[in-house]
């Protein structure tokens, strides 16, 4: 299969992501409602395995944060899988599905993340503290259990609704790839339908068995939260007077 670039480093980028982005996204789309956080069955006495494990990874939109712990949830939303003329960016399809709202879950924070710091793991696009993050922000977090104890050890924030990605501390100012500027592009596209910026240009595989690279993607998956419904007003029924005669 033949490989047709505007620039090899962009283009071999431009697969890397995309490969990453369907990873991503099939994390940060929960629908079992027994288990939406992948964290497996509650700890049970009897099972001491049910107890311990290591590097689970779950997503959500922060709902609280401080500085001993994070809480995930998940709004009612709409997931839109739309796809695209990627030579002019024309919306072609989108299909929708609805999905429930997920209940907050609370994860403790690791003792690093608790100091302000963050865990190197070779990945800069987990190296957010906990100072970084915003309340409605949707997180990819790193977890473990121990002894019953779900414990965030890692933070990657992928969308900030309405505002920008920050850089994560860790990517370096030299990297010709950065993190929060994908995660912004991805945003940008989602959110008001800019076009890709050159070095972040998507790539999709042509009928003609090459791959070619443009400013549109093929399909992009979106997440629009459902706002919750107001209750009706309540009936204000006249007050009544009493009837107060002299006597």
């Amino acid at each position: 299969m033949a490989i047709t670039t505007y620039a090899p480093v962009i283009l071999a980028i431009g697969l890397l992501t995309t490969d990453s982005h369907i990873a991503q996204q099939r994390r940060e789309a929960p629908t079992k409602q027994e288990d939406p956080w992948d964290s497996g069955p509650p700890p049970n006495p009897k099972e001491p395995a049910s107890w311990t494990f290591t590097d689970r990874q779950t997503s959500g939109f922060v709902e609280a944060v401080n500085a001993q712990s994070i809480t995930l949830h998940w709004p009612e939303r709409r997931v839109l899988k739309l796809r695209y003329d990627p030579k002019t960016g024309q919306q072609l399809s989108c299909t929708e599905e609805r999905f429930a709202a997920v209940p907050g879950k609370q994860f403790a924070l690791d003792a690093t993340l608790a100091k302000g710091e963050y865990l190197n793991t070779g990945s800069p696009d987990d190296t957010y503290r906990i100072r970084d993050v915003k309340l409605g922000d949707r997180v990819l977090i790193t977890f473990d259990r121990r002894n019953g104890i779900n414990t965030c050890k890692t933070i990657r924030i992928t969308r900030r609704p309405g505002g920008d990605v920050p850089p994560a501390p860790g990517e370096k100012p030299t990297a010709f790839h950065k993190h929060h500027e994908q995660a912004n592009a991805d945003q940008q596209w989602e959110e008001n339908r800019l076009p890709y910026p050159r070095k972040y240009w998507p790539s999709y595989l042509g009928q003609d068995g090459n791959f070619y690279a443009t400013p549109y993607p093929s399909d992009s998956k979106v997440i629009v939260a459902v706002p919750p419904i107001a209750p009706p007003p309540r009936e204000i029924k006249p007050a009544v007077v009493p009837d107060v005669r002299q006597r």
